[in-house]
């Protein structure tokens, strides 16, 4: 009796791991699977709309509460991770690159006739119309995306920026990876470097959106990074 509990607290210690693994990669697939009807209902609204997706948000709207208040997404919970944490906010979702000008590639790129101008005088939003991408597979829709790091509140933001703020970033939260839904409609699970091997060219009507190399550091005193989570 006395040498059965060591070995099961011995075998218990074998399993939990393994088991939290498991769990994990479950985590992993149905994020992607949320990320795919995600991507169905932004092509769904491209499709009713002359081939232009959703604008990324304004002030007051994002992409999510357009899809959801235009009924073409309706379970909230696709929206965002399951592996995330401190989901708070009402406006918690995947994160979509942000188009505001900041030199090199951007969305506001892909037709300027359409570009407008919200109260922030820095910003240029464009509405992306789906023929002006000629490899819209190597161009982010919506990928895990984290908000306030150095707060440590690590819920998702619907918005990815690159133009300086420590804030609204990509985010490896799956086994120091991240789940990416590109522009025609395919989801990978990415190591942050294989990502920027699809995504390095400045070209954005060749490759589509740019991210800069420094996005991917794990230093907090770059334009964006995407923090590790073991």
């Amino acid at each position: 009796m006395f040498c059965l509990i060591p070995i099961i607290a011995i075998l218990a210690g074998m399993l939990l791991p393994a088991l939290g693994s498991v769990k994990e990669r479950g985590k992993t697939i149905q994020c992607l699977s949320n990320i795919r009807q995600c991507q169905l209902a932004h092509m769904n609204y491209a499709n009713d709309n002359a081939s232009y997706y959703v604008l990324r948000g304004t002030p007051a709207w994002y992409w999510n509460g357009i899809l959801r208040a235009e009924k073409y997404l309706f379970d909230e919970t696709v929206m965002s991770c399951p592996s995330a944490e401190f989901k708070t906010l009402s406006n918690t979702c995947y994160g979509m690159p942000s188009p505001i000008y900041y030199g090199g590639s951007d969305w506001a790129k892909a037709d300027k006739k359409l570009a407008i101008s919200d109260t922030y005088s820095m910003d240029k939003w464009g509405f992306l119309k789906s023929g002006a991408v000629k490899q819209p597979r190597k161009l982010t829709l919506l990928c895990d995306s984290l908000y306030h790091p150095s707060s440590g509140v690590t819920q998702q933001f619907p918005i990815i920026r690159i133009d300086g703020i420590a804030n609204n970033m990509a985010h490896a939260r799956h086994r120091n990876a991240l789940n990416i839904g590109f522009l025609d409609g395919h989801g990978e699970n990415m190591k942050p470097n294989d990502f920027l091997a699809v995504s390095d060219d400045s070209n954005y009507y060749e490759t589509g959106y740019t991210f800069k190399r420094t996005c991917f550091s794990q230093n907090c005193d770059v334009t964006v990074q995407i923090p590790a989570r073991h």
